[in-house]
């Protein structure tokens, strides 16, 4: 992550922009607002033969934090099977893809299902979507 601004935007803040160069394709998206410290929801759908999916934070905090990122939160299991830490420096980023285990992947086929990051901090939060090849992006903020 890069960040640059030829000088402040309005209240002296500046509109982040993420972009992705890749081999077919390039990608952009205006910053959005920090969420947490709370749960943030989002639902997505499991379609590995068509794309890849990705949870991208940037930590806003002068403090490290430790994101707890779970998934797939759905009526026919009691708890989710993907339950990670991902942490973030001050100010720095981290990516985590999604990905189902085999078998709540057969249970869920490709339904939707929710997955929570649970922040300590303020964030940014963006679900990356990627072919899978990796050779063209889709941003969408949280």
């Amino acid at each position: 992550v890069v960040s640059r601004a030829d000088h402040p935007a309005m209240r002296g803040t500046m509109r982040p922009q993420l972009e992705i160069l890749a081999a077919h394709g390039t990608c952009a998206l205006h910053g959005q607002g920090d969420v947490g410290p709370r749960e943030t929801w989002f639902t997505m759908q499991h379609r590995p033969d068509d794309e890849r999916l990705f949870l991208l934070l940037i930590n806003t905090s002068g403090k490290r934090q430790a994101a707890d990122i779970s998934y797939p939160h759905d009526a026919s299991a009691a708890q989710p099977e993907v339950q990670t830490m991902l942490n973030l420096p001050a100010r720095g980023t981290g990516l985590h893809e999604i990905k189902l285990p085999p078998d709540a992947a057969a249970r869920i086929g490709n339904l939707p299902f929710s997955g929570r990051a649970d922040l300590q901090h303020p964030c940014r939060v963006y679900l990356v979507c990627a072919t899978p090849m990796l050779d063209r992006f889709s941003i969408d903020h949280l």
